[in-house]
């Protein structure tokens, strides 16, 4: 209690930096991390809806299931970004005439069970369960890209960091003073 007492009031001038400039084209970005749960609980995910850079819908909790895999936890919290990117989606596109939609993702296994066809059947149920982000990113309506651990930036939601690696993220997610 008394570190949280002390964080809050080190960072009271803290807040969200908005950037944003009007032109015809906004990359709307939404960054996804889960953290696995292998005793048989829900994993805990959480993701970030980001136009330009500037954060404006987040969460993170557990899973609404059980996951089998790290693979599958971290497909699903994509799944669960992408389903949000689209309801901030339209409220930006009756600002902006063209929206760019990628979504961030740290895991490749993740990134490949919404890209690839084929595959195992092991991971048959994995992609009949994605089948909604499959086409959203097969139409070209939303990019996947890989971003490396350290870059991304929903593992605020997801684990414990330490005092320099949480500064970095938030430098990252346009916060400070």
């Amino acid at each position: 209690g008394d570190q949280i007492k002390g964080y809050l009031k080190r960072t009271q001038d803290a807040g969200f930096r908005y950037q944003v400039d009007f032109k015809e084209e906004i990359v709307q970005q939404a960054y996804s991390d889960a953290s696995f749960s292998p005793e048989g609980s829900e994993s805990h995910g959480s993701f970030l809806i980001s136009p330009e850079g500037s954060p404006i819908f987040w969460r993170a909790g557990r899973q609404s299931l059980v996951t089998l895999s790290t693979a599958e936890s971290e497909m699903t919290e994509v799944i669960d970004a992408l389903t949000a990117g689209e309801s901030i989606a339209v409220i930006v596109q009756e600002l902006y005439e063209v929206v760019i939609k990628v979504a961030y993702t740290d895991s490749q296994a993740a990134e490949a069970i919404l890209t690839c066809d084929g595959g195992s059947w092991r991971t048959r149920h994995l992609r009949l369960r994605s089948s909604f982000a499959r086409q959203s990113i097969s139409r070209g309506d939303w990019l996947i890209q890989h971003v490396a651990g350290e870059s991304m930036i929903a593992v605020l939601g997801t684990k414990a960091l330490s005092a320099p690696r949480l500064e970095k993220l938030k430098i990252l997610m346009s916060m400070g003073s």
